[in-house]
């Protein structure tokens, strides 16, 4: 049985360069070797992700990549300003684990929190940066509490569940 594909943005296209179509693009440098590597990657056009060959390579101010049967300035015209994704499934569990820890506060508004210690489960109502960690800002018996999201305290991030396990300090929920 086929997995399916799970995408994730990596970075956008920018400008066409020169007349050999190429096209500079912004990727994640989290993700930079992976794909020239693996030599694919998604590009959203018109809501369908599509799958791009990357034919040729060469790093000046930014990346800059020809697309195999993407020949001319027009066609890569139609590539500039676009999303960039790559397979989740295919990536290495160390670039995925990084990436997690990186993009911890995208989405999480509405996740619940699980303190393994102490068996409590709060709900996440908006996330802040402060100097140095991001933070979960819960509630918890009508009382606003915060949480930091720091990577020696996350055990998993369930996504399909929005729930992350945690080992929180003794007594952080009675600050």
């Amino acid at each position: 049985m086929r997995k399916s594909i799970d995408l994730i943005s990596v970075g956008k296209t920018l400008k066409s360069f020169g007349v050999k179509g190429e096209i500079k693009v912004d990727i994640d440098e989290l993700f930079e070797d992976y794909i020239l590597e693996s030599k694919v990657l998604f590009l959203n056009v018109d809501g369908n992700d599509i799958p791009y060959f990357i034919d040729q390579h060469r790093e000046m101010d930014t990346l800059v990549l020809t697309f195999k049967d993407v020949h001319n300035p027009e066609q890569v015209h139609m590539l500039q300003n676009k999303n960039i994704s790559i397979d989740k499934n295919k990536l290495p569990l160390e670039i995925i684990s990084k990436w997690e820890q990186s993009h911890i506060d995208q989405n999480l508004t509405d996740y619940n929190i699980l303190d393994l210690n102490s068996n409590i489960k709060v709900k996440i109502r908006s996330i802040e940066e402060y100097p140095g960690q991001m933070i979960a800002i819960v509630d918890y018996h009508s009382d606003i509490k915060t949480i930091p999201l720091n990577e020696n305290l996350i055990i998993n991030i369930n996504h399909k569940e929005k729930l992350i396990a945690m080992q929180l300090p003794e007594g952080i929920f009675d600050l």
